[in-house]
């Protein structure tokens, strides 16, 4: 991915938001090529740390789980990544694909950052329905409804 996107002559500006911890969001304008060897990096950062503690487990104490579940998950991470879906795949870059590409984090929907709402479970049905009387003596007075057990 790195020779694709070191070849890739795409020059066109990407403007997108820096977000520093404990400072504004900053505003940043890069050409397309130079955004997405900036992307990469952040790509290899995420995955490298995993890489090396499971393989150091698995040197170490010989433990297998960690390193399978490594082979599986690090194949999707890539296949997900956009960058992976442009350059590898040849994917257009539009629509889904668009540059500035969004920071999927896990706890998004925990903490709010996607601007949308955790979903609300209905209300659960409980099996009764609502049951109608009318006594003798009440019989010209409107029903009294009344929840059934």
């Amino acid at each position: 991915m790195k020779q694709a996107i070191d070849q890739s002559k795409d020059q066109q500006p990407i403007e997108y938001e820096v977000k520093a911890t404990g400072k504004p969001t900053e505003k940043a304008t890069l050409p397309a090529a130079q955004y997405d060897a900036q992307e990469l990096a952040k790509l290899v950062k995420k995955i490298a740390p995993g890489i090396l503690i499971v393989t150091a487990l698995h040197c170490w104490k010989g433990f297998m789980q960690p390193l399978v579940i490594q082979c599986v998950t690090i194949p999707v991470t890539l296949l997900e990544s956009p960058l992976f879906q442009v350059y590898v795949l040849k994917k257009a870059a539009a629509g889904t694909l668009a540059r500035p590409w969004k920071e999927e984090s896990p706890f998004a929907a925990l903490t709010g950052e996607t601007g949308g709402t955790a979903p609300v479970a209905a209300p659960a049905d409980t099996g009764t329905k609502p049951v109608t009387t009318a006594t003798p003596d009440t019989a010209n007075t409107p029903a009294v409804v009344q929840n059934g057990s």
